[in-house]
């Protein structure tokens, strides 16, 4: 299935370019904050319905790359979930997680209408290796593991600064069992 949805990515991005496309390669750097909610399995009684429970953690994100042709680039990543100190031992609940990973990003290369360069919207595919922990929960988990992320994001363009982009994103991925969202926006600088 995955080699499937990879081949359908290129096929729509060979017949989107045009005949005369030429590579325009642009580092770029990206650097946010937000907010991120992981859903735990949990045998506690008080938790949800669906016998889960959600805790609430801050997430920080950095991201660099190059974009090869207008709307398509590719980066390496790390995020940081929560403090990274988890006790436990701890009856608060508390999920802390660290990853690394690549990331293929497409973006509607809005510039190519005359707006500014690299702001539209966007969907980034990945893969990340994570090591993370939750406590306060009816039994402690700690694990590491690799797994997809994906994100939809729009890029804003700062006036009188063409090289930098503001972003908003939404991005999910698992950790083995437990469902993670997060909401961040940042800065992107393109040299």
């Amino acid at each position: 299935m995955r080699l499937r949805m990879m081949g359908l990515l290129w096929a729509v991005l060979l017949l989107a370019l045009p005949a005369r496309a030429e590579l325009l390669l642009t580092p770029y750097m990206s650097l946010a904050a937000g907010f991120s909610w992981q859903r735990l399995p949990d045998n506690n009684p008080a938790a949800g319905s669906d016998g889960r429970t959600t805790v609430n953690s801050e997430t920080l994100y950095v991201n660099g790359g190059i974009e090869w042709l207008p709307g398509l680039s590719t980066g390496v990543m790390a995020r940081l979930w929560g403090d990274r100190n988890v006790n436990t031992n701890s009856d608060v609940l508390q999920f802390d997680g660290i990853s690394i990973g690549w990331d293929v990003t497409l973006r509607l290369p809005l510039e190519l209408a005359g707006l500014s360069r690299g702001s539209g919207p966007y969907w980034r595919y990945g893969q990340h290796c994570w090591a993370a922990a939750a406590a306060g929960i009816v039994n402690p988990w700690n694990d590491d593991d690799c797994s997809s992320i994906q994100t939809w994001g729009i890029n804003f363009p700062l006036p009188d600064s063409p090289d930098l982009v503001i972003f908003a994103e939404y991005a999910r991925t698992d950790f083995l069992d437990i469902e993670s969202r997060a909401v961040i926006a940042g800065v992107q600088a393109r040299f």
